[in-house]
C-alpha cells in the first residue's frame, strides 16, 4: 500500500532520537512486549489518551524493525483541533498528520462503515492502528466513556485489539523532562479479539484491562 511508506520512513526517522530522549529524561520502561510476539500487522492497539504525547509513544516503544510498523492513527476534524490553542492549530497540519500516518475519521456519519473506511482499508491491507477510544484527553486522569469504533474494526476485519496502557504523561511538563522527574511507562496487554457486536461494551472491556496497569 503507497500509504505506508511515509510514515514508515518517517517513524523510523524519528525513533532513535525520541527513544533514547524518553530513556534519559523520562526513564522509559516498556512492558509486555512478549504479548506482541508472533503478531506481524493488522493490529489495533487501544490506549488511554491524557497527553498530546501519546501518539508518538507507541512508536517509540515499539523496537526498530518491528512488523508492526508503520503505525496509523485516526484524527478529528481540522476544526477540533483549530478551537483548541494556537500551537495544536499551528502543529496539527493536515500534511503533517499524513505523513505521520494520521488519517481522519468522518465525523457525523453516525455509521462506523463510513467513518471508518480508510481506517478499515489500512488494516485490511496489513497496517496496524493506534485507537484512543476515549475520542479527546482527560482532564482530570480518568478514563472517559469509550466509543466502540476500535471493536468494528476488530470485528469488521479480523484484527486482535491489544490493550495498551501509558502512564506517567498526564499533565507532564518540559521542566520534568529537564529535572529527570518523568518516569513513562507504557504496557502492552495480550491481544483480545471482540466476540460480539455490542461494540462499545467490548471496548469498554480494553478499556478496564488498560485501567488495571495505569
Amino acid at each position: 500500500m503507497k500509504d505506508f511508506l511515509p510514515p514508515l520512513l518517517l517513524q523510523k526517522i524519528v525513533w532513535i532520537p525520541t527513544r533514547l530522549f524518553l530513556i534519559f529524561f523520562a526513564k522509559l520502561e516498556v512492558r509486555g512486549l512478549e504479548n506482541l510476539e508472533g503478531l506481524k500487522g493488522k493490529v489495533v492497539f487501544v490506549s488511554n489518551h491524557s497527553s498530546e504525547l501519546d501518539p508518538i509513544l507507541l512508536p517509540a516503544a515499539l523496537p526498530l524493525f518491528s512488523p508492526l510498523s508503520p503505525i496509523f492513527y485516526t484524527s478529528r476534524e481540522k476544526e477540533f483541533y483549530e478551537r483548541h490553542s494556537f500551537l495544536k492549530w499551528l502543529f496539527y497540519r493536515e500534511w503533517f498528520f499524513e505523513i505521520w500516518g494520521a488519517h481522519q475519521i468522518q465525523v457525523g456519519k453516525h455509521d462506523y462503515e463510513k467513518s471508518l473506511e480508510k481506517h478499515k482499508e489500512i488494516l485490511n491491507s496489513g497496517g496496524s492502528l493506534f485507537i484512543f477510544p476515549e475520542g479527546r484527553k482527560t482532564t482530570d486522569g480518568s478514563i472517559l466513556p469509550a466509543h466502540g469504533g476500535a471493536a468494528y474494526l476488530a470485528r469488521a476485519t479480523g484484527a486482535p485489539i491489544v490493550p495498551t496502557s501509558i502512564r506517567g504523561v498526564f499533565k507532564i511538563k518540559l521542566r520534568d523532562f529537564l529535572l529527570r522527574r518523568a518516569k513513562i511507562v507504557l504496557v502492552f496487554s495480550a491481544p483480545i479479539i471482540p466476540l460480539s457486536d455490542d461494540y462499545k461494551a467490548e471496548v469498554q472491556k480494553v478499556m478496564d484491562i488498560i485501567a488495571k496497569n495505569l
